[in-house]
């Protein structure tokens, strides 16, 4: 899943009206939601479509809005508890995908407020430890700064 693509709602509208009848319809329902309910049309996309999860959600989704992300990504792991097989893996790929994303996107404090009360060390070790070291380095500079300012400012 690649999750690149920024897009705004007039072009992802023109895009829904060249699909084809059914799928179009679908893509317009779901660009409707985004905008009133993103949770509702997350639920639709991974019923019916999840392969389109990761470019939706960062078209549809602002980065600031981290409660729709938390909600968004508690759903995901629902679906992905609900799932037994092979398909566990792709819901965690989903989930990582996103992750990942946001990781790049959102500040360390920000990032911990999405992720998921419940998620696994598996599903969130990696991101944590980034986090971790990150916020090690912000005290670090912090302290420093401090520091500094004790030198300069007896």
């Amino acid at each position: 899943m690649e999750i690149s693509r920024d897009i705004n709602i007039h072009e992802a509208m023109e895009i829904c009206l060249q699909l084809p009848e059914e799928k179009g319809k679908l893509s317009l329902q779901l660009l409707c939601l985004a905008f009133t309910s993103p949770l509702e049309a997350v639920r639709i996309i991974l019923d019916k479509s999840p392969s389109i999860l990761g470019d939706f959600c960062v078209c549809a989704i602002r980065e600031g809005d981290l409660e729709s992300w938390k909600l968004i990504l508690q759903e995901i792991k629902r679906k992905e508890n609900d799932t037994r097989g092979k398909d566990i893996k792709i819901y965690q790929q989903y989930t990582n995908d996103l992750l990942n994303h946001l990781a790049s996107k959102l500040s360390p404090l920000d990032f911990k407020k999405v992720l998921p009360e419940d998620v696994t060390s598996e599903f969130s070790a990696p991101f944590l430890a980034k986090l971790i070291e990150e916020d090690k380095l912000q005290i670090l500079k912090e302290d420093i700064v401090a520091s500094l300012e004790t030198l300069v400012n007896p």
